[in-house]
């Protein structure tokens, strides 16, 4: 049976590192660093949280990236947080390219469970 390749995704080309310019260290955490950055065709500032794939399997924090992922992926119609741009990855560093900020200060929501934080989302 032929598949019919999804008309969206096939429009939207994948980024990588090459489309954005690092500015500066924003942020960091236990397996991330966030920067402020620049995507190169629309001069845009954004907030690039660059997470560690060695360091996530090694601290056994796998489903809490990709819990942060779906939860910010869902948080379209949030004023508080920033807005989930893309997503994309090379062979040691997941990317979460987020709307960046300027709040004057970084807030942090951490999200519970009874036993243990899940994660932070940091908000610039």
């Amino acid at each position: 049976m032929a598949t019919i390749p999804n008309s969206t995704s096939s429009r939207i080309p994948k980024k990588t590192v090459k489309d954005f310019k690092f500015i500066k260290e924003i942020g960091n955490g236990s397996y991330s660093t966030v920067f402020l950055a620049i995507e190169t065709a629309t001069n845009r500032e954004l907030a690039i949280k660059a997470v560690s794939k060695d360091l996530v399997t090694r601290l056994k924090k796998i489903s809490q990236v990709f819990r942060e992922k779906d939860i910010l992926a869902r948080l379209t119609d949030c004023n508080y947080a920033a807005k989930l741009y893309c997503t994309f990855q090379d062979d040691k560093t997941l990317f979460l390219i987020k709307k960046f900020r300027k709040i004057g200060h970084d807030i942090h929501i951490s999200v519970f469970t009874r036993d243990r934080m899940l994660f932070n989302i940091m908000l610039f």
